[in-house]
C-alpha cells in the first residue's frame, strides 16, 4: 500500500501531494497550490506526469483524465490558494478537462463568520473586491487602522485574508462549474453529494471519517466551538453596525485579523496501514493541540508522535511555542518555505532539536537557499556546535525536482 506526502516547490506557500492506495492503482488528493507561478512550473507539470501514467478515460468517454479525489484548500491565503484557482481555471478553459475533482475542501470566508445578512456581506465584499482590484488594498487597510486608533502596521495574515476573499468566492463558482462537490467528508459522500456546510473538528471526541481505499481523516480544526463563538460575535457585530449604520468596510476590517484567519485552517489527521501524518495548514500550535486533545489523541499535558508532522505556517516561529515540538513530535518534519516572510525561522528547526536530541529524524525543507539569506541562515545552524548533529537530520528537495517524497508505507518510484 502506498501512504506518501509529496512536498512540491511551493516557493513560500505550499502544495502537497498525498499518494494512497494500492501501488498499481494509486489514488491523489492535492492539498494547497502554492502562490503564483507555482500551478504552472512545478503543481501543473507535475500532475501532467500522473496523468500520463494513470489517466483513465472518463466518464465523457475522455482518455487520460487524472482523478484527483480531494482537492483541499487550508485556507484563504495567496500562498495555499493561488494554484488551486490556477488548477480549476484550467479546467474552465482547457476543452480535454484533464482532471476530475471529486470534491473540493474549502470553508469560504462568509461560512465561517456565518453571516446571513446578504445585503452587509454583498457590501463588504463589494469594497474588499474594489480595494483589491485597484491595488489599493495597503491603503485600504490603512485608512480603516487609522479610523479605529490603530498604529496603521499591516497585520501579514489580516492582509492575506482581505486580499484573498474574492478568490475564495471565485474558487467555489470555478468548482461548481467543474461540477466538483464542496465539502464532501468521504468519497462515498462527494458521490453522493451529501455535504456539510464546513470542514470543522467534530464535537465530542475523535471522529475519524473513512474517506477511500482505506484512508481515513480526522478533522482537528478548526474547532466547531470556536467558529460558534466567532459566528455569535459577528452576527452580534452586524446588529450593532446596522443600527449604527456604520460602513460596511469598517465592520470587515474589524474582523480581517489574525483569528478570523487561524481560525479558518484546516487540520487533519491522516491515517493509513497503521501509519499517520498531521497536516496543519497555517495554523497556530496552541489550537492545534486544543484540537489533539478535543479529539482525544492528546491528553492534556501529555505528548503524541506521528510518523510525519507538516510543520505549520512554513516554519514561523511566530505560530508555535518550543513546548509544542515537546508533545508533538514525528519522524518525518515537513517544512515547506524558501525565506520568504524569514522563514523558516531558525529558533523553529532549533525547538524541533532541542525536543528530540539524539532521537532518529528527519527534517525535509522544500529549499536550502533563497530569500533573506536563507541558505547562509542554515549554513550557520548547521555549523552551531550544539546543532551540528542536525547535518545528518536535514534533507533537502534536489534543487532540479519538482518535489520530495516522504514515503510511509512502500515507496513511490513513478
Amino acid at each position: 500500500m502506498l501512504f506518501t506526502l509529496e512536498a512540491l516547490q511551493a516557493k513560500h506557500g505550499d502544495s502537497l501531494i498525498l499518494h494512497y492506495g494500492h501501488k498499481k492503482a494509486p489514488r491523489f488528493i492535492v492539498i494547497d497550490g502554492g502562490p503564483a507561478t507555482v500551478f504552472r512550473k512545478w503543481l501543473g507539470p507535475r500532475l501532467e506526469e500522473l496523468r500520463a501514467k494513470w489517466g483513465k478515460v472518463s466518464t465523457s468517454g475522455v482518455d487520460k483524465v487524472l482523478p484527483i479525489d480531494l482537492l483541499m484548500v487550508s485556507h484563504i491565503d495567496d500562498d495555499h490558494l493561488n494554484g488551486v484557482l490556477a488548477l480549476f481555471e484550467k479546467l474552465e478553459e482547457d476543452g480535454t478537462k484533464p482532471y476530475e475533482i471529486a470534491t473540493l475542501w474549502h470553508n469560504a470566508f462568509d461560512d465561517i463568520l456565518g453571516n446571513d445578512d446578504d445585503e452587509l456581506r454583498k457590501a463588504i465584499s463589494s469594497e474588499l473586491k474594489t480595494a483589491t482590484a485597484s491595488g489599493t488594498l495597503v491603503d485600504f487597510v490603512k485608512a480603516i487602522d487609522k479610523e479605529q486608533g490603530k498604529d496603521n502596521s499591516l497585520d501579514r495574515e489580516r492582509m492575506a485574508v482581505a486580499a484573498n476573499v474574492p478568490q475564495g468566492q471565485r474558487l467555489r463558482n470555478l468548482a461548481k462549474t467543474a461540477k466538483a462537490q464542496v465539502n464532501c467528508l468521504t468519497l462515498a459522500d462527494a458521490r453522493k453529494a451529501k455535504s456539510v456546510k464546513l470542514v470543522a473538528a467534530a464535537k465530542g471526541g475523535s471522529k475519524f471519517y473513512d474517506f477511500n481505499d482505506g484512508l481515513k481523516f480526522c478533522i482537528i480544526g478548526p474547532s466547531a466551538d470556536r467558529l460558534a463563538a466567532l459566528q455569535k460575535e459577528w452576527a452580534k457585530a452586524v446588529r450593532a453596525a446596522a443600527k449604527k449604520k456604520q460602513k460596511a468596510k469598517a465592520l470587515a476590517a474589524a474582523y480581517l485579523d489574525e483569528s478570523a484567519f487561524n481560525l479558518s485552517s484546516i487540520v487533519i489527521v491522516a491515517e493509513l496501514g497503521g501509519k499517520r501524518m498531521l497536516l496543519t495548514g497555517d495554523a497556530r500550535g496552541d489550537y492545534i493541540l486544543e484540537g489533539l486533545i478535543a479529539s482525544k489523541l492528546l491528553k492534556k499535558g501529555g505528548a503524541v508522535h506521528f510518523d510525519l508532522l507538516k510543520v505549520m505556517h512554513h516554519g514561523s516561529d511566530r505560530n508555535v511555542e518550543e513546548a509544542f515540538f515537546r508533545q508533538v513530535t514525528a519522524d518525518h518534519y515537513v517544512v515547506s518555505a524558501d525565506g520568504k516572510h524569514n522563514n523558516p525561522d531558525m529558533p523553529t528547526l532549533q525547538w524541533i532539536a532541542n525536543a528530540r536530541g539524539q532521537d532518529d529524524y528527519l527534517i525535509h525543507l522544500t529549499n536550502r537557499d533563497g530569500d533573506n539569506e536563507l541558505g547562509k541562515k542554515l549554513t550557520d545552524l548547521l555549523a552551531t556546535p550544539k546543532f551540528k548533529h542536525l547535518k545528518k537530520r536535514v534533507r533537502f528537495r534536489d534543487d532540479d525536482a519538482k518535489g520530495m517524497k516522504i514515503d510511509l508505507l512502500e515507496g513511490v518510484k513513478y
